[in-house]
């Protein structure tokens, strides 16, 4: 079976992509594993402490495996590996961003307060941004009907995405804009009148990383977004 050049150039890129983020994963995994050791395997046992664990430890595990896939390693030629295979990374994606996204939910908690009105403003957002999750996933959940051409041939599991999926990345956009201007306006209160009960280090911290966090953020929710708009015309390649 012939396949056409653009066809094996995304191919080519995905797993070009797949290949050099499992490399940053485990490199950085290899490198902040003694601050692990230091800092959080000695300290109690929180919901904080388990999101971290699960979090870091899920997408070492859920990443490998999506990597034994790419390599096609698992496949088989089995059609219905392929769509069992698109639920799980359907699922183990909404598990990863969300398990983040709840850590940071908890951090603006905190930092403002734990204020009744906070709590409805970060609530209500994150509950309109999973509605949207889930609406872009439930094509993804109902893969048992998907047919997932060239199988025998590239050995990886590649089908068609719709095209209004980009939108989820949308909604994470939004969310991360709801918590970044909240965390800043708080933090910024904190440094004028509560000097003297804050050092500044902590403050320079918690400024520093709630940057970090909303550049990385945007910036990789603007990359998809403007990769799924600006090639909407070509076959999607998923997983």
């Amino acid at each position: 079976m012939s396949l056409s050049p653009q066809f094996m150039e995304g191919l080519w890129l995905r797993k070009s992509f797949s290949t050099a983020g499992h490399t940053l994963l485990v490199y950085d995994y290899l490198l902040t594993f003694r601050d692990e050791f230091v800092y959080i395997w000695d300290a109690p046992w929180t919901v904080v402490k388990v999101l971290f664990l699960l979090n870091r430890y899920g997408n070492l595990i859920g990443q490998t495996v999506i990597q034994l896939e790419e390599a096609g390693l698992l496949v088989h030629n089995s059609q219905k590996f392929c769509q069992h295979f698109v639920i799980f990374t359907t699922w183990f994606m909404f598990v990863s961003t969300e398990s983040i996204h709840i850590l940071v939910l908890m951090r603006a908690w905190a930092i403002w307060g734990t204020r009744k009105r906070a709590t409805k403003i970060l609530g209500w957002s994150y509950v309109g941004y999973i509605l949207m999750l889930l609406a872009g996933s439930a094509h993804n959940l109902n893969a048992r009907n998907m047919q997932f051409p060239f199988l025998d041939v590239i050995h990886v599991c590649v089908t068609t995405m719709p095209e209004y999926v980009w939108l989820v990345y949308v909604g994470s956009f939004i969310l991360d804009t709801v918590l970044f201007v909240l965390t800043m306006r708080s933090l910024r209160r904190y440094s004028r009148e509560f000097q003297q009960l804050y050092p500044s280090s902590l403050l320079h911290v918690l400024f520093r990383d709630a940057i970090i966090f909303f550049i990385a953020s945007t910036f990789s929710d603007a990359l998809t977004v403007a990769s799924w708009t600006a090639f909407g015309h070509v076959s999607i390649l998923y997983p």
